[in-house]
């Protein structure tokens, strides 16, 4: 990753104001997986005019420095957002469809554990199945222990694998 590489994104304009050198962007780029908005400085009146705030375009944005920690130094330069960017030019008018973000091999990282030993994942999963049994519970159904605790793992299996222990194509 270097100064001056030109990318092509699937950018939602945010909001747009006009500065005194230009008009501010806050674009959402799903591609840097970030819940803050990356804002693009000094865009000329003329390309801002034909961007509206809630359209999806393919900009192509250039990247310009890294970011810098408060001791100055530089931040990971291997997340996009860590980067301030330039806009080079629209690639294409809006789009319909916002692009799903390319997935970045070696960024993804497993479920972090608390300090309690649990991931979130399991207690997500658990609290279902607590919910679950309590449903069945107010519908006169007995509930064991065990049988949260099973249920608890088919929920914990979903989540990891988007589908239930046993389930065929087509059910639910």
């Amino acid at each position: 990753m270097t100064t001056g590489e030109k990318l092509t994104f699937n950018c939602v304009v945010k909001s747009k104001a006009e500065e005194a050198d230009g008009y501010k962007l806050e674009l959402d780029i799903a591609q840097f997986r970030t819940k803050f908005p990356t804002v693009i400085y000094r865009i000329d009146p003329e390309t801002a005019d034909t961007l509206e705030i809630g359209n999806s375009y393919q900009l192509v944005l250039e990247r310009q420095n890294p970011k810098r920690n408060q001791d100055g130094s530089d931040k990971d330069p291997s997340k996009l957002y860590n980067w301030w960017w330039g806009l080079d030019s629209v690639a294409s008018g809006p789009v319909s469809q916002v692009l799903p973000p390319e997935p970045q091999v070696g960024t993804q990282k497993p479920l972090a554990i608390d300090a309690t030993g649990m991931s979130i994942q399991r207690q997500v999963a658990l609290k279902a199945a607590v919910e679950w049994c309590g449903l069945q519970l107010q519908s006169g159904v007995e509930v064991k222990t065990v049988t949260i605790l099973q249920v608890a793992a088919v929920f914990n299996q979903f989540l990891l694998t988007g589908k239930a222990p046993g389930a065929k194509e087509g059910d639910l």
